[in-house]
């Protein structure tokens, strides 16, 4: 689908942190600093760079995918993370936020792989993409973990090419975002969290939820 991607945001800069941000426009903004689709006759917009820089505005919600929160090891780039994206919604505009669900984290579910496969354009093969693996090092003090990753482009049933990396990781709690959206200031204090990309899961859920998804709205919207 148009605007999906595989973030390899640890790649560029040493002291860079990349990610996507998706955003839904509210009628303004520069056109050229960015790309552009259309979703169910709105506009959405989304833009690759490091999100503790300024991302520009106004939009009505910004979305923050795959963890790429978790490419922030340190507390104070995650305040300003979220800062710059509170900055740029407008009053009631909100931030999607998606992480691996605490389950995950905690490894109650025994599962220390996440892996998914996208289709190459025109029907040349799949990409595989494996995060994380059973044997991956944790670090308990800082919560980061050390993820092999591992990519893997088929063709014709075949292996034809791999790439595998150790990305540090920042593992957060539930607990953890809500202090840290505190802290970064200008977020309602009511939170809505859910156990995946789908409204209908609620994230204690302990058949269906399989993401965290957590939603932050920025304070001064009309009262609902």
């Amino acid at each position: 689908r148009r605007g999906c991607h595989v973030d390899i945001s640890w790649r560029g800069r040493s002291d860079a942190v990349a990610a996507t941000w998706y955003f839904v426009e509210t009628g303004r903004g520069d056109a050229a600093a960015a790309s552009w689709y259309s979703l169910e006759g709105r506009r959405l917009r989304y833009a690759v760079g490091d999100v503790r820089d300024e991302v520009g505005g106004p939009v009505e919600t910004a979305w923050l995918l795959l963890g790429s929160l978790g490419h922030l090891l340190d507390a104070d780039d995650a305040v300003t993370a979220l800062g710059r994206a509170r900055d740029a919604l407008v009053p009631g505009g909100t931030l999607f936020l998606e992480l691996p669900h605490p389950r995950e984290t905690f490894r109650l579910d025994d599962v220390g792989e996440d892996a998914w496969i996208a289709p190459l354009a025109g029907g040349a093969g799949d990409v595989r993409v494996a995060w994380g693996d059973d044997d991956d090092a944790f670090d308990a003090l800082t919560q980061v973990r050390s993820a092999t990753v591992t990519f893997e482009v088929v063709r014709d049933g075949a292996v034809a090419s791999s790439l595998t990396d150790v990305v540090p990781t920042r593992e957060f709690t539930l607990q953890e975002l809500l202090l840290l959206a505190r802290l970064a200031g200008g977020f309602d204090a009511t939170v809505a969290t859910y156990g995946g990309m789908d409204l209908e899961i609620a994230a204690d859920d302990d058949e269906l939820a399989y993401r965290l998804v957590v939603v932050l709205t920025k304070a001064g919207g009309a009262p609902g």
